[in-house]
């Protein structure tokens, strides 16, 4: 009897110190396991994705690290948070259409080895009414990291278009369901907290996720917000009552660039961001407005430079040598430029420039080379040394 009574216990009492033993390991192993870029680091890796964001990328390297150190320290103690809540760092990213917010969100994706999402944060309206339920951003991330939960737990999600829900008056009714309402819907999944998450709709089950650990960074253009900017600045420069035509004079001579790097949350709260949501988004991350100079660089010198896509594409079965002149390029940011959609107005002119040339040099033989001359206009080089021009191709 004696022995059928003590054998059992001194069993789990093995197990219990070997479980322990196990965790006292794993708990070694990863505090001796460095995290493995320095912001400096994180930095020189954005700018292989992102040109002339200087303070931007700054920002953004300095808080991803402070966030793996924050699931170092989860993954060491999954109580950490109860014994002493370190609060996430979420982000809030300003700037202009097509000036690197969302390839900034992918590389650092990419360089976590984490899921993420993007969100159109205007398809969203407070519960009850017609369009999208903020619950379903974590499904969405759920599906990102393939249902596994814990991976899913530590995900990003890219909230984008965060000022076309801003807090508006009037409206149908006297109700206001895509603007407050749904920043105020937002704040349950970004404060952290177990929510239920519909993991299959016909079958009716759920999951428990929770978002202490995951990342978000709203994005949007913000358009105006530089004006307010300049309202302030002038007030506490003491220009505010100047009269309307030096107050005007004194924006014009601030450009976006200089005012949007002096953005506050009270800006952020005139621009209608309730002050709850900017409580939880305590980093602002402005962009800049991208120069001409800015655009040509971003044409060749990313990682996933837009001349190198399409080179890769020429080369890739014909073994064509696609060539732009300096003065090409130049053109080329010129007139994205001019389309005030920041490097997203790259694509289309190039898309443009090359529409004939794309539809014709398959069927050119001996081709080897295509050069896109300064003024935009293309010459075909044959095997022969025979050069065809615009004039005379295809002929």
């Amino acid at each position: 009897f004696f022995f059928f009574l003590i054998v059992p216990l001194l069993l789990n009492k093995g197990h219990d110190l070997y479980i322990n033993k196990m965790a006292k390991e794993r708990q070694a192993t990863i505090k001796e396991t460095p995290i493995e870029m320095t912001p400096v680091q994180v930095k020189a890796k954005l700018e292989e994705w992102v040109l002339d964001q200087e303070v931007a990328t700054k920002q953004v390297a300095r808080e991803y690290y402070n966030h793996l150190k924050r699931l170092k320290r989860f993954d060491l103690d999954n109580e950490a948070n109860e014994k002493l809540r370190i609060d996430k760092s979420n982000m809030i990213y300003m700037g202009p259409t097509g000036c690197g917010k969302t390839e900034v969100v992918r590389a650092l994706s990419s360089l976590m080895d984490l899921p993420y999402v993007i969100e159109d944060s205007s398809s969203f309206t407070s519960s009850g009414y017609v369009g999208r339920d903020v619950d379903e951003i974590l499904k969405d991330l759920l599906d990102a990291a393939d249902g596994d939960i814990e991976k899913a737990q530590k995900g990003i999600v890219f909230l984008d278009e965060i000022d076309k829900i801003k807090k508006t008056t009037g409206g149908k009714n006297g109700k206001d369901v895509g603007g407050e309402a749904v920043q105020q819907a937002l704040l349950r999944l970004v404060e952290g907290g177990t929510h239920k998450v519909v993991k299959n709709k016909q079958m009716g089950t759920t999951i428990d996720f929770n978002t202490d650990n995951v990342l978000f960074i709203a994005g949007g253009a913000f358009v105006g917000l530089e004006k307010i900017i300049a309202n302030r600045v002038n007030k506490q420069s003491g220009k505010a009552n100047v009269g309307f035509g030096a107050a005007l004079a004194a924006e014009q001579e601030a450009n976006y660039n200089d005012l949007i790097l002096q953005v506050k949350p009270e800006d952020l709260m005139e621009y209608g961001m309730i002050p709850e949501m900017l409580g939880r988004f305590p980093v602002l991350v402005p962009f800049k407005e991208l120069s001409v100079d800015t655009l040509k660089n971003i044409l060749t010198e990313p990682k996933h430079a837009i001349i190198k896509q399409f080179k890769e594409m020429y080369m890739f079965d014909t073994e064509i040598d696609l060539v732009f002149t300096e003065g090409a390029l130049t053109e080329l940011a010129t007139r994205a430029k001019a389309k005030k959609i920041g490097a997203r107005g790259l694509r289309s002119v190039i898309e443009e420039t090359l529409s004939d040339v794309g539809f014709e040099y398959p069927s050119i033989e001996g081709l080897t080379k295509i050069i896109i001359n300064d003024d935009l206009s293309h010459e075909y080089i044959v095997e022969e040394n025979t050069e065809l021009t615009e004039e005379n191709d295809l002929e």
